[in-house]
């Protein structure tokens, strides 16, 4: 009777450690890994104007309504973009998130996210158009993520790009995050601050 009272607890337990393993690996993000993961950069666009950013012929601007604050383009000819280059020395495994929405898109219509590590080849990720990439996801934010893999560069530089002809039409961004695996301690680890003191934390302001 022990014995069979002891087995049934080894056996117990053995389904507990099973299912907490599997919990622990399926709340990863999507990409990470159990590395030490930090936030490199982080704006909500609180900051009065686009202080951060470079935005072609003031293309981009900083609205906030009610309570909410967020980067906007409206009609602008081929090309406005928001742009920063971003420091991401001594990490790995870079990840990009943000919040995005946007009215209704014609067919000659068009937002995009690129990269590059080194201002000269850039890497498109994801466009918005008519049909496609939720471009007409109208009021509701919606949240985009992805891994964009550098080979550890020192610089990272970011661009989302527009081309927006009718009156009405915009696209919005909001909450733009860049985590990475440190390579080496990072100033502050596995915190997301406000805008100020990640940035001045990592030299990103």
């Amino acid at each position: 009777m022990r014995i069979s009272i002891m087995m049934n607890r080894r056996t117990i337990l053995s389904i507990l450690i099973a299912v907490l393993s599997l919990g622990y690996i399926f709340a990863l993000p999507h990409g990470a890994s159990a590395a030490n993961r930090s936030t490199i950069f982080y704006d909500d666009f609180d900051t009065p104007q686009l202080t951060k950013w470079v935005t072609l012929f003031g293309t981009w601007e900083r609205r906030k309504v009610g309570g909410e604050t967020y980067a906007e383009v409206g009609p602008v000819s081929v090309g406005g973009y928001l742009a920063k280059t971003i420091s991401v020395a001594g990490y790995d495994n870079v990840e990009i998130g943000y919040r995005y929405r946007a009215s209704t898109f014609t067919n000659n219509e068009e937002a995009y996210f690129e990269w590059s590590d080194d201002n000269s080849n850039w890497h498109r990720v994801v466009a918005y158009t008519l049909g496609v990439g939720d471009a007409t996801a109208g009021t509701n934010w919606i949240t985009a993520a992805f891994n964009l893999n550098p080979s550890a560069p020192q610089t990272l530089s970011l661009r989302f790009v527009a081309t927006i002809q009718e009156t009405q039409h915009w696209f919005q961004l909001d909450s733009i995050t860049l985590i990475g695996e440190g390579r080496a301690t990072a100033a502050v680890n596995g915190t997301v601050y406000n805008d100020h003191d990640a940035d001045t934390a990592r030299g990103n302001g």
